[in-house]
């Protein structure tokens, strides 16, 4: 029973070690701009954009599987229903669109163009802010 508490204790401590090594790497990759995610690309989604319903046009500067990072250059159309006090807050933004995503299900028609666009490419898309910093995607262009 001693010799499982200690051997627990020391895989504790060497896990714990590795970690923070492993943090600290990264940390250090990220000082010196090794290491640039998407995620750190996007901008936090202004206030006056919260409840944000219509369509934007932007170039992709990021992608990630069922999501990409779009530095919004014009906001296309402004939808009845849209809660947004400044939809234009948006404008020169880096924002997520992401497409919902059901677990065991057959990729959507939005995850498939969401994953095909290319870094560069510009898009007007139809989106919704629900909840979070990103855009749903709700309809793709035709």
């Amino acid at each position: 029973m001693k010799k499982r508490f200690v051997a627990a204790v020391c895989l504790g401590v060497v896990m714990g070690l590795t970690a923070w090594g492993l943090e600290a790497e990264a940390a250090k990759k990220a000082k010196k701009g090794k290491a640039k995610s998407p995620a750190a690309q996007e901008d936090p989604l202004p206030s006056s954009a919260v409840g944000f319903g219509g369509g934007i046009q932007g170039k992709v500067v990021a992608k990630r599987p069922n999501e990409v990072v779009l530095q919004v250059e014009k906001i296309t159309e402004v939808w009845k229903a849209n809660k947004a006090v400044d939809p234009k807050s948006l404008l020169g933004k880096k924002v997520a669109v992401v497409c919902r995503v059901e677990p065991g299900k057959r990729e959507s028609a939005e995850a498939k163009f969401l994953n095909g666009l290319a870094v560069g490419r510009s898009v007007t898309v139809e989106v919704k802010h629900t909840a979070g910093n990103s855009l749903t995607l709700i309809r793709i262009p035709k």
